[in-house]
Order: structure tokens, then sequence, then C-alpha cells
């Protein structure tokens, strides 16, 4: 496998990556919803209201670092850390071309572990579309904990695991 550089990059860089990624957005992934789950969803008034503020925070998240992987053909992929209420929030794209290599568990692992080394943290929030096979994987590959669903709307439109900094192949490369 090609070596991957990683390095501290600004958010702006991020684009390019996430415009061309082909991971189901969540548009998509709602669109493809049936009716009848959509207005169970839409029921609970309280719990849309909580996750709509909760992606709206995220967006808004003051970014603890965002860290490009980088071969030869330049960058490739990234994982932001967002400081959020009770622990950051970890995220990760990779471009298409470059799904399946295993950079994305590279790339995830060392931040997770750099994040530890500099920042002293522990714990991390990974929260996905439930569409997302390709990153469900990825976090459940390397020990991320699934957190049981507060109501039916969270249920259906994210998944929030826990990704502790232990996880295997991480300490002590």
């Amino acid at each position: 496998m090609k070596r991957l550089e990683i390095r501290e990059i600004g958010p702006e860089k991020i684009i390019n990556i996430s415009n061309r990624n082909t991971t189901v957005r969540m548009d998509e992934y709602l669109m493809s919803l049936p009716k009848d789950v959509i207005g169970k969803i839409m029921m609970d008034r309280g719990a849309v209201m909580e996750l709509m503020g909760r992606l709206k925070a995220t967006l808004n998240a003051e970014y603890i670092g965002v860290y490009g992987g980088f071969l030869e053909d330049g960058l490739i992929g990234y994982v932001s850390l967002a400081r959020c209420d009770d622990m950051p929030e970890i995220q990760i794209e990779v471009l298409p071309e470059y799904h399946g290599q295993g950079f994305g568990s590279e790339l995830l692992k060392r931040v997770v572990r750099m994040a530890s080394d500099d920042f002293g943290i522990d714990r991390f929030k990974y929260v996905v579309n439930p569409a997302n096979t390709v990153s469900i994987a990825l976090v459940e590959t390397l020990g991320g904990v699934l957190q049981e669903p507060k109501n039916y709307a969270e249920e259906m439109l994210l998944k929030t695991y826990v990704l502790s900094a232990e996880v295997p192949g991480v300490q002590g490369e």
C-alpha cells in the first residue's frame, strides 16, 4: 500500500472531497424512506427539532482540527474533529476512487492517536447516516459502540457511535 501522509489542513480544503463523495447523502436517504416512515418521524416534532438543533450545532461547531490524508496524487481524504457538548465529533471522508483500499481506516486510526496524544481526547462521537454502510463498517471494525437512539426519529435518521482512542491498531503503533 502507498504511504499515506497526514497533516493539518484548513477546513476549506475538504469541500472538493465532500462534493465528489459518492456515499448516500442525507437528502437522498430521506427521499428513499417510505411515506409512512417519514410521517412517523414527523409526528414527534420535539425529536425532529432536537435533531435539527444537533445538526445545526455540528455545522457551526468550532474545529479542534482538520487533518488531510495525502498521497503522491494529492489530498485523498480528511478527518475533522469538531467541538461538541459532551465529546468531540469526528467525521471522515475519502475520495471514491480510494474507497476499499484501507486508507480511511489508516487515516482515522492515525488521527485518533494524534488527537489522543496532542489533546488528551479519549472518546469521540461518530455520527453517520444509516444508509452509509461503508462508514458504519469502518467505525464498527474499529470498535465503535452504537449508542441507543433516544427516539424513532433519531433511530431512522442518525446512527451515533462512540469511538475510543484505544481502538485496535491505534495505541502503540
